[in-house]
């Protein structure tokens, strides 16, 4: 029973704040689509500040685990072929509808339920592996995955070369890989 608390207790303030926020807008308190403005909010100044925060304060043998990438990775792309190849015989999905369904299904939803959970649960101790997590997945899988989505589809004939040129130009855009690189930098 102590632990079953404990997980309710942990989940139940995330809950909570989604209510909120559902209640705000049934009640017009907040526009309906103020969730748009809340999220880049979040994924563009409060998450990337507090990853830099928490990773410059650190050393790069405090925060870089090779087996932790690796595994990561590994049981990713175990998960996406597996959704991948699921949807495309059994559920008869297009290639492109297949591909968009694997990386849904290898993709946990870190940013917006799993860090405030492992926040509260292990504190600053939760920064490094989930850091590692957003590493690998927006510098490896989603790179990786939106080209070979868009491979799939078939529907403009590039070369790989310029589409993987095209992907890390869009990464070099993004603040939170910028977060991430200015974190890990080293000291």
């Amino acid at each position: 029973m102590e632990h079953f608390n404990y997980v309710v207790l942990t989940i139940l303030p995330v809950f909570m704040v989604i209510g909120i926020g559902f209640v705000a807008v049934k009640w017009q308190l907040l526009p309906n689509n103020s969730h748009k403005a809340l999220a880049a909010f979040v994924l563009n100044f409060g998450l990337p500040a507090a990853i830099f925060s928490a990773l410059s304060s650190k050393s790069i043998d405090q925060i870089w685990h090779l087996d932790y990438v690796l595994i990561y990775t590994l049981g990713s792309l175990v998960i996406f072929s597996l959704v991948a190849v699921l949807s495309l015989y059994f559920l008869q999905k297009s290639p492109t509808e297949s591909v968009i369904l694997g990386l849904g299904g290898s993709f946990s939803n870190s940013l917006l339920i799993g860090f405030p959970i492992i926040y509260f649960l292990f504190k600053d101790r939760a920064l490094a592996p989930f850091t590692l997590t957003l590493l690998v997945e927006n510098l490896i899988l989603l790179p990786l995955l939106l080209t070979l989505a868009e491979i799939s589809s078939g529907k403009e004939k590039v070369s790989l070369t310029s589409r993987l040129k095209e992907t890390a130009n869009n990464l070099s855009k993004n603040q939170l890989c910028w977060r991430l690189a200015w974190g890990y930098w080293p000291r």
